[in-house]
């Protein structure tokens, strides 16, 4: 919106021809702990862009006919949110693991349609200012003619008060259950997890090591290997642990038939317990410590990976040489840690699982796996 609304000087459609032209991008976004702002434009068209950018982070106008053109937008991909099994189950279980946070609502119609142009200023007004912004520039400039040019653009911009903080601290409070939501679909999705660390944790590169073996390194994971491969069980199947600067998750997902449905899911489960008590191969680790050391590198392939990287650190509050040193410290991981963390961070005793499916074509009754709350297949357009 702050785009496509315009600004004070051009409206939406200005600036995206304009920007065509250049080719050239400006994109913002809101996630849950943060906004982030973009601008990617060419060495010549620099000052121009940079002037764009700065009027859309300073001084958007929030047109209103272009606030409901995006109101039906977002209320139009609400009423298809059921359309997948797997929508509905990602959006479904991180409600359950979330429950009580902000983390954990869920926008519908109703909270959409509510949303005035004078509600996007105020937000905009409470959180949008530079001592509440890191700018992070990666490309091929003179420093000191960029610092000057910034300031042309930025300097006139007044600071404010710090704003308190939105959302609560999310506790580490786990929620052992056995969910299912019914849908007449032929495979079954199924995620089942529990909250995990932040990304600040001194566990957190062991862990990246414990996931990779567990389930997010392709055919070289022990999900993968086990479930598709050796028993023919899903063709999607893979774990998570993710964390930022509040509380992250640690998970599992899955795609089988509805046949097959409980077996994969007691295999999943099973998997789960024994990376708690068997340490990984040396060959898993080996596999693991590369993937993750070979994938690094590809987050610093073009400018705007790095600017994204470092504006990361800088959100995070991590040291500047994390990414010098990300290789040694995933190097001096042990097998002695993967499974150290596994026994501490990973509880198979205490997971949120998930499955949405068609129960009667089941191998097997979930209830096998502990007391089943159904739960509705909400559209969220009634509310």
């Amino acid at each position: 919106m702050m785009r496509t609304g315009g600004t004070e000087k051009m409206i939406g459609d200005q600036i995206d021809e304009e920007l065509e032209y250049m080719a050239a991008s400006v994109e913002t976004y809101v996630g849950e702990e943060a906004g982030v702002a973009t601008l990617s434009v060419l060495k010549k068209d620099l000052d121009r862009g940079l002037s764009i950018f700065s009027e859309v982070l300073m001084r958007p106008a929030f047109a209103h006919d272009k606030v409901e053109l995006k109101k039906n937008q977002v209320i139009e991909g609400i009423r298809r949110r059921n359309d997948k099994a797997a929508w509905i189950v990602q959006r479904e279980w991180k409600r359950l693991v979330f429950q009580g946070h902000p983390f954990g609502r869920i926008s519908t119609v109703k909270t959409v349609t509510a949303i005035a142009r004078e509600d996007l200023i105020r937000f905009h007004q409470q959180f949008y200012y530079p001592n509440n912004i890191s700018l992070v520039v990666s490309g091929d400039f003179v420093e000191a003619d960029l610092l000057k040019k910034l300031e042309g653009v930025f300097g006139a911009w007044p600071s404010r008060p710090a704003p308190a903080l939105p959302a609560p601290q999310v506790p580490l409070a786990f929620r052992a259950s056995v969910n299912h939501i019914e849908k007449d679909v032929p495979q079954a999705s199924i995620r089942l997890g529990h909250l995990g660390v932040t990304k600040l944790d001194p566990d957190w590169h062991a862990l990246e090591v414990f996931d990779n073996v567990l389930g997010s390194n392709g055919f070289s994971s022990r999900l993968m290997r086990e479930v598709r491969s050796n028993r023919g069980l899903a063709y999607s199947v893979g774990s998570g642990v993710t964390g930022g600067r509040s509380r992250g998750v640690i998970l599992a997902a899955c795609q089988t038939k509805s046949k097959s449905c409980v077996e994969a899911l007691d295999l999943i489960m099973q998997i789960l317990r024994q990376i708690r008590t068997q340490p990984v191969s040396v060959e898993e680790l080996k596999i693991a410590r590369e993937s993750l050391l070979n994938s690094f590198v590809f987050q610093f392939t073009s400018s705007y990976g790095i600017a994204t990287a470092h504006a990361d650190l800088e959100y995070l509050g991590l040291p500047t040489d994390w990414y010098d040193t990300y290789k040694d410290r995933i190097a001096r991981v042990t097998a002695d840690d993967v499974l150290r963390v596994a026994r501490q961070h990973l509880h198979p005793d205490k997971l949120t699982i998930l499955v949405v499916g068609k129960q009667a074509e089941f191998d097997r009754p979930l209830a096998t796996l502990g007391k089943v709350t159904q739960l509705p297949l909400d559209d969220y357009t009634g509310r």
